[in-house]
């Protein structure tokens, strides 16, 4: 039974597919509400201790320049979001947690929205329930920050849009540091499918 355990969960925090919660985290990067290459570190990883520290920092950064939600979560941002849905093949309830964030946002956003991102957008990590992978090995292979900048360098992204750290989209996902190798994400070259999309719905 501790076999199975252990294959079956790849470690502590959220299920380690790209169910809602790793997707909803993937989101909160990539709309720029969270600092990016933060979600991806694993729940026991030394490195959360640094992530805690340097989000408390951009915190209080961001109070002292003003700078709100509202001003981060506009619709070019919501559409980075949505892509990043797409290309990770991400849980369809990032569908509702979205159009209730834009609701609150007072952004213009629709349920229709999202199957025409998903068309433009092609699925480029190979993670479960849909894949092989799964977080910790996104991580691995350089966090979030490599699949921003595989939006960004295929014309997939708003680069403009502001994050909470004050950077721009493209400058924050221009700092990935992928790792030589790596197999999850795939090169824009070599796509999963042309066009990525929702994969499962998961409470």
């Amino acid at each position: 039974f501790l076999n199975i355990e252990n294959l079956a969960f790849p470690g502590a925090g959220a299920c380690g597919g790209q169910y809602t919660a790793n997707t909803m985290a993937t989101v909160m990067e990539m709309i720029g509400l969270s600092p990016m290459n933060t979600a991806s570190v694993p729940q026991v990883d030394p490195r959360k201790h640094q992530v805690a520290f340097r989000c408390g920092e951009i915190i209080m950064d961001a109070v002292r320049a003003e700078r709100k939600p509202r001003d981060i979560a506009t619709r070019k941002a919501f559409e980075n979001a949505i892509a990043s849905v797409a290309a990770t093949g991400g849980s369809t309830n990032a569908v509702l947690h979205l159009l209730a964030m834009a609701r609150d946002a007072d952004v213009d956003l629709k349920i229709e929205d999202f199957q025409t991102i998903s068309q433009r957008t092609p699925l480029l990590v190979d993670l479960k329930p849909g894949g092989k992978y799964v977080a910790l090995d996104v991580d691995k292979a350089g966090g979030w920050p490599v699949v921003a900048k595989r939006m960004v360098d295929g014309g997939y992204a708003h680069k403009d849009t502001m994050t909470v750290t004050g950077k721009t989209f493209a400058e924050e996902a221009s700092a990935a540091q992928e790792t030589p190798g790596q197999e999850v994400i795939r090169p824009l070259s070599d796509p999963i499918k042309k066009t990525g999309g929702l994969v499962i719905l998961k409470g």
